[in-house]
Order: C-alpha cells, then structure tokens, then sequence
C-alpha cells in the first residue's frame, strides 16, 4: 500500500467515508447524506487525501449509488464482502459504529488490494 485508501460504510439515507494512511492508521471518517451533494462532497474529501482506491460494502445495494459516483470520479472503487469488515474490527476488539465499519473497509482493502469491482459496476 502507497497511499490513502478509503473505506465506505453505507446506509439508506447516509453513508460514512473513512480513511487510512498506507500504515493503516485511521487519518479521517465523515459521515453524508446519499444525495449528489453527499457524493461530491465524499470525492472531495477523498482527493483531499489523496485517495485512489476505495472500497464500498454492499455496492450492489446500499452503496450503489456512491460507487457509481466513485467510479464516474475516477476512483479505483472495489467491493468489500460483507465478512472483511467485521474481521478488521473484531481484530481491534472495537465497538460497531458506522465510523469504525467505513475504517474497517478502508483497511481490508489495504490489506487485499485485489478485491473485485464495485458490483454496482457490473453487468
């Protein structure tokens, strides 16, 4: 891992955007609401970190709509299996909040760069 890389906890109406340094450290998490405003202000906040992958939990269902708005941003948005977060965090012995779920995503992709594509993507 080189850089940032960005983790997306999803929900109906919010989704929370954490993000890690190449260490794994938690730099940042935000929450936004799932609107066009939610998404643009989740791609600035990512570039502002340079961020370049991101994974997304569920991108076929809750986290569709701000994985296609990752990809269309040019982001190297992955999927994270529902079982990768909870592992991260059990591993810590943290409590589940959707911060530490978005953080958890970011750090399962660093540790796993090779997850597959956003399912929102697929066809």
């Amino acid at each position: 891992m080189t850089s940032a890389v960005g983790g997306i906890d999803p929900h109906q109406d919010t989704f929370t955007v954490g993000i890690v340094d190449a260490n794994g450290v938690e730099m940042t998490h935000e929450a936004f609401d799932n609107t066009a405003a939610g998404y643009a202000s989740a791609i600035d906040l990512l570039d502002a970190h340079g961020v370049g992958r991101v994974g997304v939990e569920g991108s076929a269902k809750w986290g569709a709509h701000v994985a296609i708005a990752l990809a269309a941003a040019r982001f190297d948005a992955r999927e994270v299996p529902p079982s990768r977060s909870p592992a991260q965090r059990r591993s810590r012995r943290l409590d589940k909040t959707d911060a530490v779920d978005a953080v958890a995503s970011a750090r399962a992709l660093g540790a796993e760069p090779t997850l597959g594509p956003v399912q929102a993507l697929e066809v």
